[in-house]
């Protein structure tokens, strides 16, 4: 895939305000990391927009499937106070 999209969904993403961005995806931010906690399928997942990086916690590995990388920036983007379950997404109420 381009990294040109990472770059740019990234970079997107560190420009939001993290408050905003956490009132609609249902994440946390830690403010020493720069990194977004945004739990995904059972796992927890810091997303590092300043480092244009995805981490799995548990682990500690470094994400880098293509298609998870897009989802997941997309829906920090884009989220609308859903959050994120196994069938689907679950509106806040």
């Amino acid at each position: 895939m381009n990294m040109s999209i990472y770059n740019d969904t990234f970079h997107e993403l560190s420009n939001k305000d993290p408050n905003d961005v956490c009132q609609r995806a249902f994440c946390t931010y830690d403010i020493k990391m720069k990194s977004y906690i945004l739990p995904v399928w059972g796992e927890d997942y810091g997303i590092y927009p300043h480092e244009g990086k995805i981490i799995r916690i548990q682990n500690d590995r470094l994400v880098t499937d293509d298609f998870f990388i897009v989802f997941i920036t997309h829906y920090l983007l884009n989220a609308k106070n859903q959050r994120l379950k196994k069938n689907g997404y679950q509106k806040r109420i």
